[in-house]
């Protein structure tokens, strides 16, 4: 009897163990995977909640961005008024006219050379200023021309080649075209010229070289111009307008309309049309 009992306390604690054991396996194989995807799940939704609040504030500033294209599409625009995204030669040529005119002055000669890349450097010239009333101590030969020359800046009495430009990337598009401009008449007639390239020209024209004639004698009329009594000065000025090129915008992809199939071979054509 007391074998018996022995034998199925035995029976009964290895069933327990048993059981213990398939527990154990159970929650291995079946609940332990599912918590590890469980908890790479929560990784990931935390990383998705960064990345939408990172989103969310480069979207708050692309609509501050947007809320300020009209002013950014005003300055562009009055920016391309002094730096066109044309060269608009003839506009800019009947604008010199028109500024000579006013000013009751001689369009002596204008030459516009071709384009050439601008290359931006840290040397800056300073646009000469007009001279001082010239005066004549010498007596002229009748017609004698003297020439002034303006006061430049000890920087543009350097060479070109003597020069350090700065480590300034070009701009693409970015061309400069190069004038000369000679004018004539009474001092302060071509001074104000000069004064309105510079000043008051809605294109951005930078005065890079002056050279000052001054009649010491009467000059009588030849090549269109009247008579020119002593006095009266030329004004050779050299000078730049830049224009910038807009982006090229992509050719769209013509696209072909869909062609018909042809009913030439169908036998049921006919029967189709009459329905």
């Amino acid at each position: 009897m007391t074998m018996g009992v022995s034998r199925d306390k035995f029976w009964i604690a290895g069933g327990a163990i048993v059981a213990v054991l398939i527990l154990v396996a159970t929650f291995v194989l079946s609940y332990k995977p599912a918590l590890d995807e469980a908890s790479d799940l929560g990784d990931k939704q935390d990383l998705a909640e960064i990345q939408n609040a990172k989103l969310t504030g480069e979207i708050k500033q692309l609509r501050a961005i947007e809320a300020r294209l009209p002013e950014i599409r005003k300055r562009i625009a009055e920016l391309q008024v002094g730096i066109p995204v044309a060269a608009n030669i003839d506009e800019f040529e009947a604008y010199l006219s028109e500024l000579i005119l006013e000013n009751d002055a001689y369009l002596l000669e204008i030459t516009g050379l071709e384009a050439r890349v601008a290359v931006p450097t840290s040397t800056q010239t300073a646009a000469p200023s007009p001279a001082p009333a010239p005066t004549s101590t010498a007596a002229p030969e009748p017609g004698e021309v003297t020439t002034t020359a303006a006061p430049i800046s000890d920087e543009t009495e350097k060479p070109v080649a003597e020069r350090v430009p700065s480590k300034v990337p070009a701009i693409e598009g970015f061309h400069v075209f190069d004038w000369t401009i000679s004018v004539g008449g009474t001092y302060e007639q071509v001074s104000a010229i000069l004064e309105a390239l510079q000043t008051t020209s809605s294109r951005h024209f930078l005065v890079s070289g002056l050279e000052i004639q001054t009649l010491l004698a009467d000059k009588a009329a030849s090549n269109g111009l009247p008579d020119r009594p002593a006095g009266e000065v030329d004004y050779k000025i050299s000078g730049s307008t830049y224009v910038l090129e807009g982006p090229q915008q992509p050719e769209e992809p013509e696209v072909e309309e869909p062609k018909m199939p042809s009913t030439k071979d169908d036998p049921f054509a006919d029967v189709i049309g009459a329905k």
